[in-house]
């Protein structure tokens, strides 16, 4: 069906990334890879027009639909912590008056309820200072604080890792919850003079001690981006400029965003293809 679309048949070696109309048997309508509001309506009015094209009984024709072999839904960690990670371009020396960039982007990051029961020690009290553990912060600064803001990127292998730690300080304990203050920072490099990210962390937490789970969580990143992947769009902007995420929990009845490099997590817990 894609190799009738916008790219053709050199889409087998490239993309098909795009919008695609195409009725329940695979034929293909109309097709467009653009983030035009205006265009994508024009292309979907096109592909309505090839539907009503079609004779009747092609369009009351029922298919068979047999649920895939595997989803990466189906490792959703719903009983453990789930955030939202948002990310954004931020203007030049982080001026805050300054005109909001239109670029951003949207990923989830997931652990496990056993991964998130253990990262408050059972005896945590009001001062207190404790690293996170190793499987988050390697999961944040490998495969979040990546630079995804315009396209699809590559997580960072342990080796890329030059600097990496997140601390927290329990601020306030309650006879069921425990309230943490974050900090951190992170250094990537790939190469000498490749890309990297190089952030500043600051956040806060509550976890509920009798069900061992986070009722609250948000972490903040600040820093730096530089150089490029394949896919993510940086071929005209190599050079440092300013870089932002936010990482706030999700709902509980939310609906699943699959993590934008979860093939490579390194989470045993995730079902991965056969």
């Amino acid at each position: 069906m894609a190799d009738s679309g916008h790219y053709g048949k050199r889409a087998r070696n490239k993309s098909r990334q795009g919008i695609y109309v195409f009725t329940a048997e695979g034929k293909f309508l109309a097709s467009i890879n653009n983030l035009s509001a205006d265009l994508v309506l024009k292309m979907m009015e096109r592909g309505l027009s090839e539907w009503e094209q079609l004779p009747a009984a092609r369009q009351s024709a029922t298919v068979s639909v047999k649920p895939p072999k595997h989803r990466w839904e189906d490792s959703y960690p719903r009983d453990g912590l789930v955030l939202n990670v948002h990310s954004r371009d931020l203007p030049l020396n982080h001026d805050m008056e300054a005109e909001r960039l239109p670029t951003w982007n949207r990923d989830s990051a997931w652990f496990s309820k056993q991964e998130a029961a253990s990262i408050v020690p059972d005896d945590a009290k009001v001062g207190d200072e404790f690293e996170l553990p190793a499987f988050f912060v390697n999961r944040v600064s490998r495969w979040h604080l990546v630079d995804f803001v315009k396209g699809q990127t590559e997580d960072f292998k342990i080796r890329e890792i030059k600097d990496a730690v997140i601390t927290a300080e329990v601020v306030k304990r309650e006879s069921d919850s425990v309230t943490l203050s974050l900090a951190g920072k992170t250094n990537a490099q790939v190469g000498s003079n490749g890309r990297g990210m190089s952030t500043k962390l600051l956040g806060q937490a509550k976890f509920d001690t009798q069900n061992a789970t986070f009722t609250t969580f948000k972490l903040v990143a600040l820093g730096q981006r530089w150089g490029k992947t394949q896919f993510n769009d940086r071929r005209r902007q190599m050079d440092k400029t300013p870089i932002g995420f936010v990482f706030e929990m999700a709902a509980q009845d939310a609906t699943p965003i699959i993590p934008g490099i979860i093939w490579s997590y390194d989470a045993p817990w995730i079902k991965q293809p056969d």
